[in-house]
């Protein structure tokens, strides 16, 4: 039985780049290297990568609009411009930021957010109550989506937190 999107109820099928096309086409990040946890790092010639994970409804709908509002956002990062995001912007980019979720399939174990959370951001583009998303700049340029997720339990393995560190863009040695 195929798979749900982690936004909705359709079958997913839809091919979501890990990184945007038109980041791809901006700046030149060469190979792409991979590593889960302590697994052997595989280097991909272009990093171009998709996951699938979504619907062809949300990938070419909701999804493609978020993304189309935060390129010239992103895009001015990524060009190394200085600029100031007033409160609007910075729901939108923390909503694509949160999109990035949807790597991981509807039925991964350690899911970040919740059903009725990825529901919402399809919905309303709310960012869940009690969430924190960070904006930083560094200095240098590589692509990267390097995070670690972590959840505390009590003593009767019951979860009562889950949390995730991450950073897209980051310099590396």
């Amino acid at each position: 039985m195929p798979e749900p999107c982690i936004f909705c109820d359709n079958n997913l099928g839809s091919r979501e780049h890990l990184w945007p096309k038109w980041i791809h086409e901006r700046k030149d990040f060469g190979p792409l290297k991979i590593q889960r946890g302590k697994s052997k790092k595989v280097v991909i010639p272009h990093p171009e990568v998709t996951v699938k994970t979504v619907c062809g409804i949300c990938n070419n709908g909701w999804m493609s609009d978020l993304e189309a509002e935060n390129i010239p956002i992103i895009g001015n990062m990524l060009q190394d411009v200085t600029l100031p995001l007033d409160e609007a912007q910075q729901k939108t980019v923390g909503a694509w930021a949160m999109k990035a979720d949807s790597t991981k399939g509807r039925l991964a174990p350690n899911r970040f957010y919740k059903r009725e959370e990825c529901i919402n951001m399809r919905v309303s583009r709310e960012i869940p109550a009690r969430r924190l998303i960070w904006f930083g700049r560094i200095e240098g340029m590589h692509l990267a989506d390097i995070g670690t997720d972590f959840t505390l339990a009590d003593p009767a393995k019951n979860r009562i937190a889950m949390g995730s560190v991450g950073t897209p863009w980051r310099v590396t040695s």
